[in-house]
């Protein structure tokens, strides 16, 4: 996830920083790792919805294909 914080403004930072653990299992609950899905996810665990499609993406950018 550090990886991740770097590309973020400081606000979508803090917040996967402090929720980094609820992220990642909420990533493996997923069955498919379509950007929609990822940022629904996001939303699901309390994420502003300002913040939530960037930290999808960038997830998406982040994950090995």
């Amino acid at each position: 996830m550090g990886k991740l914080v770097g590309k973020l403004n400081a606000k979508a930072g803090k917040w996967v920083s402090d929720k980094s653990w609820a992220i990642a299992n909420m990533l493996e609950g997923l069955e498919s790792w379509e950007l929609s899905g990822i940022t629904a996810g996001l939303l699901y665990l309390g994420c502003p919805p300002d913040i939530a499609p960037q930290i999808a993406q960038a997830i998406l950018y982040l994950l090995p294909w």
